[in-house]
């Protein structure tokens, strides 16, 4: 079963907007942000295709931060695949 549209589009929104938005921004912090994004782009990438098992197991392993940002629906989903599996 594939995630709604609408939640797609706000865990997409919620990857664009994860940048440094200091008045001056530090290279090593620009660099920390993007390398980020391209995590949670992974992640999105496998819930989007519907691999919540794979998505979470993933979001799992990232900085606490990062997945404070992941919307509660997006974790209910993945959290059930978990769950899923482990009763299998």
């Amino acid at each position: 079963m594939k995630p709604s549209q609408e939640l797609v589009d706000r865990f997409a929104d919620i990857i664009r907007g994860w940048r440094d938005t200091s008045a001056h921004p530090r290279p090593g912090l620009v660099k920390a942000y993007t390398k980020d994004r391209k995590v949670l782009r992974h992640v999105l990438s496998l819930f989007r295709r519907g691999k919540y098992l794979e998505a979470g197991l993933e979001a799992q392993s990232m900085d606490t931060i990062l997945r404070d940002i992941i919307p509660d629906e997006a974790w209910r989903l993945m959290c059930d695949a978990r769950t899923k599996e482990r009763t299998q």
